[in-house]
Parts: structure tokens; C-alpha cells; sequence
């Protein structure tokens, strides 16, 4: 690398790794300006790793505008990255002002896979600082408080590398398939980088992929408590990750694999063995759903609250690694309006596709507490216009929630996991729990399979709209066409291919299968400017 690379290289450093950075912007900048210390003089101090961790989440669930964020790009479960892949033609690429919603960055440099794998790359090589620092033993441990807050670090920084790397694997790698393991997935980074020598890193395979993050998982699992307890953690621990978020995740790992038993196992640690409840994330109210999505205080999310949230965020966390100001608490900032204030464009940041609309529509419109509470169909009438759009309110105003896991989640899993088992009245009992709560007709015994699973799979669409589950979804379900477990699946999972619900006038393609380039992401052309371990990748 020449000096004039070098240079370059130092001055964006600080406190990221240069994984994918965009060409056309300073990603600092689009971080926060407050990040201005070496990343590298954090090694020492426990307050300063956990002001670091606090940073990682600040990139994770950063909310303020949609074009600057990761998680909710996630929770956006339709949406498809637009490349500088000619061949690659989303459904969901834009939601621009003709539609009054948001619009993502994807101009030809700047791309939505480029923003998210950006933020990722944050978050990765904050979580990297902490756990070599603490491998390596250089912050003093002084007492048996030390030693418990440096556990629960090692195991937040092993639980948020390894969530930013399963989401990394849908942009950039494959659906997990015995045809895919040997695809090309996410760099998935284990040291972090803090001079130039550190920068190459290869790209792993499919198979690397999941077996990182069943490992960091299950070592975020046996380091992070179960509560947050005063006496030992600091007040921004409160409002960040327990044990049960990283059960969830492995869930969620081992359930993409279809690995039904593994997942069950681990389903049922998150919510209890007893079928059709859990006392642990016992889920809201019906009357009271729209709430979830509508916090304004900052919520200790954890078991015992009697929430069926079981990790969220609200807003954003702004986040300042810098020896001179330790945060002793989560930094949130809500919503921001992106049309000045406006709250009645604000309601059309979402909109639903037809693929999306006709599975509300086959279900009950006229009783289901989802369609009736955050759905809305805009009018002919003034800044509504065009009428006839579904609009989704999940993220509609300033003190919009942003779940990231709920309990009703996993209970609609069991459902498949059990129907997947031949346990038909399990499965049953747990699909009936969620449409009970959605004011709709419970399944009776004597339902058809096909009928079942069919069900099953249109419940998860309409409790997940919008909340990282369909797109998954889409992938797991068809790569098991052709499979015992596909036997009873719907069309066009049946035939190996996923719906795409267009929404775009240029794409003509209904579905597509699923293991098709069109649905995934080229790594960014600067990464192999300054990434020699990916030439010949």
C-alpha cells in the first residue's frame, strides 16, 4: 500500500473497520461525529469496552432516519438490496416520494447492501475489540464485579457479532442447503482491526458461516445473565441483551437451517416447555397490540416483565467511544419525522405489496386486530394520494417501537416445528394461541395438512409485516421443496420458488427461485481495494 492509501487509511480507522465502505461518503459522518478516538486506545479500561459495546449497539439499532440504519433495513423483511450487479432486479428496491414513504440510499455507489454491510462492519469490529481485549487480559479485573461485568461483555460482543453476521449472510451469501454450503458468504471477521495489516480477511463459506455462529451463540449464552442486577451492572447494561436474546438467535440459526429439533430445544428454553403459553414473554393483549410498536419510555427488556418483547429498541443509540465522556446509561433518541414533521406523510413510510396485501386479504380483515390497528389503506385526498396504498404503521411516528424478537415469533416456530414432527394438535395449539389473540377463528382438529401448514406459514406474514420474518422466510421455505419436510408446502414453495410481491413497474418476474444471484449482493468494489485476501474470491 502506498502512502497516500495509508493516509487515507488512518483517517477512517477510528472506531470501524473499512468492510465495505461507499465510495461516494465519509462513513464517519454518517456514523456520529463524536467518534474521533483510535478504536485501538479502548483495549484498556473496562468502562471504555463498554462504552465500545455500547457504540456496537448504537450501529445495530440506529433509527433516526431509514437511510442510516441497520436493523430496521433488517425488519424491512421485503426489501432487496440494489447492486452494481446488472443481473440483480429487486421487488423492493425503492420507496420514494411517489408513494410518500422513504426512499434508500441506492444511487450507483451507494447502495443499500453498501450502507448495511457499513454499519455491520461497526459493529463487528467493536465486538472484536472487546473480546480480544479481555482474551488478552489487559483492562484490570480489581474484584469479583469485575470479573462478572467482563463475562457479560465477552458475551454481549460474541451475541452481536454473530446477529450482524446471520443478517450478513442473506445480503452477500446463500440460504443454508447442502447445494450451498460451499457458496461464498460474509467475511465474518473475528479480529478487529486496528492497523493496515489487519485488513485482509477472505470471504467464508456458507458452512463457516453457520458453524461461527452456532460457536458465538452458545459462548454468548453461558457469559450473559439472565437479569440485569444494579449491584453489579452499569445502567446502561438495563436496556441492552440478557441470555435470552442469544437463546432466541440460536433458535432463529438452527430453525434457517431447518434443523427443527435443534431449534425446538431451544425454543423451548426461551419460553418454557409447556405448550400454547409462556410465562417468561407472555404475549400482549389484543386490544392492546398497536402498543408494541408505540414506546415512549425507555423498557428494561427481559423475562419477568410481562413483555412479549424480548429484545427491542426505540429509536436510536447514539454512541461516543471516547475515554473522556463514559456513558453510564443507553443513549436513545426517538424517530425522526423524514418529511419535515408531517405526521400524515409520515404513515406512509411502509408499504405493503400485493403479495403481502393478499395474505391479509384471504385472512379476516373484518376481525384481525393487526389489519384493523396498523394498517392503512391510503385516499384520493390530498398528500394520501394515489389511494388504494397499503401502508404499514409499525414505524409511523416519533415514539415508534422497534422490535427486534418476540415471544409470538417462536410460538408460531414451535407450530412448524411440531406440524414438521407430526404433532398436528401441538402444532394446532400454538398457530390458535397467535390467531386467538388476533381476534380470528381458532383452526379446529380436523383441518387438512396442507391446510395447516399453509396456515402456519400466512400467520407468520401477517404478525411478522415488516419485522424481519418474510424474507427469511421466503428462503428456508422453498431451498425444502422436494424434501420430506416439503411435502405439504404451498405453491409456489412447492416448486422451489419464492413470491416476489412486486411492486415495481420494470420487473415482471412474479417469482424467482430461490436460490437465484437476483436476491443477493456483490461485496463492494472498495473492499478489494483494501482487502487482498479477497482476489481470486
Amino acid at each position: 500500500m502506498n502512502i497516500k492509501h495509508s493516509k487515507l487509511f488512518k483517517q477512517i480507522i477510528v472506531g470501524i473497520s473499512f468492510l465495505f465502505l461507499s465510495s461516494c461518503e465519509d462513513f464517519l459522518s454518517s456514523i456520529r461525529n463524536e467518534n474521533t478516538q483510535e478504536i485501538a486506545s479502548l483495549f484498556y479500561d473496562l468502562k471504555d469496552i463498554d462504552v465500545c459495546m455500547n457504540g456496537a449497539y448504537g450501529a445495530f439499532a440506529s433509527g433516526s432516519y431509514y437511510g442510516d440504519l441497520v436493523l430496521t433495513d433488517v425488519l424491512g423483511s421485503d426489501n432487496s438490496a440494489p447492486t452494481l450487479n446488472p443481473l440483480i432486479q429487486p421487488d423492493f428496491t425503492l420507496l420514494n416520494a411517489s408513494n410518500y414513504t422513504f426512499k434508500y440510499q441506492s444511487n450507483i455507489d451507494d447502495y443499500q447492501a453498501g450502507r448495511f454491510l457499513q454499519w455491520g462492519s461497526f459493529v463487528n469490529n467493536n465486538s472484536n475489540l472487546i473480546i480480544q481485549s479481555i482474551n488478552q487480559h489487559l483492562p484490570p479485573i480489581k474484584n469479583s464485579v469485575d470479573t462478572l461485568n467482563a463475562q457479560r461483555l465477552m458475551g454481549e460482543a460474541y451475541l452481536m457479532r454473530a446477529s450482524v453476521e446471520y443478517y450478513n449472510n442473506y445480503f452477500v451469501g446463500r440460504q443454508y442447503h447442502f447445494s450451498t454450503l460451499d457458496s461464498l458468504s460474509t467475511l465474518y471477521r473475528k479480529r478487529p482491526i486496528l492497523s493496515v495489516n489487519d485488513t485482509s480477511e477472505p470471504r467464508k463459506t456458507v458452512a463457516q458461516v453457520y458453524r461461527f455462529l452456532e460457536e458465538d451463540l452458545r459462548a454468548a449464552i453461558n457469559l450473559l445473565p439472565s437479569q440485569f442486577d444494579k449491584s453489579i451492572h452499569p445502567l446502561a447494561y438495563q436496556y441492552r441483551c440478557k441470555k435470552d436474546v442469544a437463546i432466541a438467535m440460536l433458535a432463529k440459526v438452527f430453525f434457517q437451517q431447518n434443523n427443527f429439533d435443534s431449534a425446538l430445544v431451544y425454543v423451548n428454553k426461551l419460553l418454557g416447555n409447556q405448550i400454547g403459553m409462556s410465562t417468561k414473554f407472555p404475549l400482549t393483549q389484543g386490544y392492546a397490540y398497536s402498543k408494541i410498536f408505540q414506546t415512549i419510555d425507555k423498557v428494561n427488556y427481559q423475562s419477568g416483565t410481562g413483555n412479549e418483547v424480548i429484545m427491542a429498541f426505540h429509536g436510536s443509540s447514539a454512541f461516543q467511544p471516547t475515554t473522556t465522556t463514559r456513558w453510564d446509561s443507553f443513549q436513545w433518541t426517538a424517530f425522526k419525522n423524514l418529511q419535515n414533521g408531517d405526521l400524515t406523510q409520515s404513515k406512509f413510510r411502509i408499504v405493503l405489496d400485493k403479495s403481502l396485501q393478499n395474505i391479509f386479504i384471504q385472512g379476516d380483515t373484518a376481525n384481525d386486530i393487526r389489519f384493523k390497528q396498523l394498517i392503512y389503506i391510503t385516499t384520493n385526498f390530498g398528500k394520501e394520494y394515489p389511494a388504494g396504498q397499503w401502508t404499514c404503521l409499525k414505524a409511523a411516528y416519533p415514539t415508534s417501537n422497534t422490535p427486534w424478537l418476540r415471544s409470538s415469533e417462536f410460538h408460531l416456530m414451535r407450530a412448524e416445528i411440531y406440524f414438521h414432527k407430526n404433532n398436528f394438535p401441538y402444532a394446532i395449539t400454538e398457530l390458535n394461541l397467535i390467531r386467538k389473540r388476533a381476534g380470528l377463528v381458532e383452526i379446529g382438529n380436523e383441518i387438512i395438512n396442507e391446510a395447516l401448514y399453509k396456515n402456519i406459514i400466512d400467520e407468520r406474514r401477517r404478525e411478522f409485516c415488516f419485522e424481519n420474518v418474510r424474507r427469511w422466510d421466503n428462503f428456508r421455505l422453498a431451498s425444502i421443496a422436494g424434501s420430506t419436510y416439503g411435502v405439504y408446502l404451498p405453491e409456489p414453495f412447492k416448486s422451489g420458488k419464492i413470491p416476489l410481491g412486486n411492486r415495481m413497474n420494470l420487473i415482471t418476474d412474479t417469482e424467482l427461485p430461490w436460490n437465484s444471484n437476483r436476491f443477493y449482493s456483490l461485496i463492494p468494489q472498495n473492499e478489494y481495494l483494501f482487502n487482498p485476501a479477497l482476489k481470486g474470491q
